[in-house]
């Protein structure tokens, strides 16, 4: 019924003026309405809605808060990094923490932050605020800045989609991204593994290993979504490193959240800088 009288309403209603039907064309226009609802293909009209609207909505950007734990054990290193990643819209912060684990407790006093990043698509820029001198360094996003960076040291990249798997709640796509220098002889040197999922809806980074994020429109973004991989990533392995997407909040974030603070001065640089 509420698709009958959003139907009539958006039918009957012309330039804020109503038309007036008479008593007996309006039953008559209700029960034509009723009469066609009913038929087969008004129901498979119906069906395509429903299915176009779950689509459009598995696809939707996420606006919030993702929350990632990497827990690596390297050597005599061990330790977790905790990483989230803001998304409201075209723009992107991206927060780092680093705690070592000394004797089987973290080890927080020696916790390694990053320089929170600040992403805009619109205007296509990264910004890195360097919160110990208080200096906001902008730079132009370089779409082919990785791929000029691969052809100097003559490596290549190539994605193989594994195949659909579980993690956790989501339903993900496995793919195996492998970076290959030929100054490099170990095979499985430059393997990662990737989980995607469409499920919470679509990031503007992809974050594929240790302090590695692929934006939006970057040589290596474009190879995994080319073989399918849109979406949020639920979960990454690279050697012995494992990190799970640990949380999703979602939720409206301020503006202040994505730009320097006003007591920064700002200071603009290269891309690559």
């Amino acid at each position: 019924m509420n698709l009958l009288v959003t139907w009539y309403s958006s039918e009957t209603n012309l330039g804020g003026k109503d038309l007036f039907l008479s008593d007996v064309a309006l039953l008559r226009s209700l029960s034509t309405c009723i009469s066609f609802i009913k038929t087969a293909k008004m129901k498979k009209i119906i069906s395509l809605l429903l299915v176009a609207t779950s689509m459009q909505s598995a696809f939707a950007q996420i606006n919030g808060v993702l929350t990632y734990q990497d827990d690596y054990k390297e050597g005599g290193l061990k330790g977790a990094v905790i990483t989230k990643i803001y998304q409201s819209g075209q723009k992107n912060r991206i927060e780092s923490v680093n705690t070592p684990e000394h004797n089987g407790v973290p080890d927080t006093a020696n916790s390694k932050v990053q320089f929170p990043l600040l992403f805009d698509f619109a205007q296509l820029q990264k910004t890195t605020l360097h919160t110990d001198q208080n200096i906001a360094i902008v730079q132009p996003l370089d779409s082919l800045a990785t791929l000029k960076m691969m052809q100097a040291m003559g490596s290549t990249a190539t994605v193989e989609v594994i195949g659909t798997e579980k993690v956790g709640s989501y339903n993900c796509t496995h793919f195996v991204l492998t970076i290959k220098n030929p100054q490099v002889k170990n095979p499985n040197f430059g393997r990662k593994d990737i989980w995607v999922s469409s499920d919470l809806g679509n990031c503007n980074i992809l974050y594929t290993g240790p302090y590695l994020y692929y934006p939006l429109g970057d040589y290596l973004q474009k190879k995994l979504a080319q073989a399918g991989a849109t979406g949020v990533v639920i979960k990454w392995q690279t050697g012995p490193s494992v990190c799970i997407l640990t949380n999703y909040q979602a939720t409206r974030l301020p503006v202040s959240l994505f730009s320097a603070p006003p007591s920064y001065s700002i200071s603009n640089a290269p891309s690559g800088y």
